[in-house]
């Protein structure tokens, strides 16, 4: 890369950044605080499913079983004891017991599963399939778990 061009991309890359951090400054300006503090959001979370008295963030709550609601859509939502989202084919104490290999799915709301019974999200798939050969899979996948509210 001749220099000429280097300079040109690395003009063009500060632009971008300092675009990127006048905007990112200027929203946090201007929008509410609890949109920007996760911490801030109590007042409107599904406290039903969640726990909030954890030295982190949030954290599904153990043993949950209800009809849950995303959007328009009502489906059905199950956790294990340890607070993990669950359903017919995801590990089990006898899993742990047993000393079964685990594969451990973590993530945010796609993990999880948000508008879906388990075993139609991609942890519920995997743990369907690879049950059958002999392991277990857990869904560790917390809506909402971004790097932005460990900040």
């Amino acid at each position: 890369m001749s220099v000429r061009k280097f300079r040109t991309v690395a003009r063009q890359t500060l632009i971008i950044l300092a675009i990127y951090l006048a905007i990112d400054f200027g929203l946090a300006q201007i929008l509410p605080p609890e949109w920007l503090d996760p911490g801030k959001r109590a007042d409107r979370i599904d406290k039903a499913v969640f726990d909030l008295d954890v030295p982190y963030d949030h954290d599904l709550k153990p043993n949950v079983s209800i009809d849950r609601q995303f959007g328009p859509i009502i489906y059905p939502f199950k956790t294990d004891r340890f607070g993990f989202r669950t359903g017919d084919c995801a590990g089990t104490d006898a899993d742990l017991a047993a000393g079964k290999p685990s594969l451990f799915v973590i993530g945010d709301s796609f993990a999880e599963g948000m508008g879906l019974p388990f075993e139609q999200t991609f942890a519920g798939l995997l743990a369907c399939d690879w049950r059958r050969q002999g392991y277990a899979v857990w869904n560790l996948g917390v809506q909402s778990y971004s790097p932005l509210i460990y900040s």
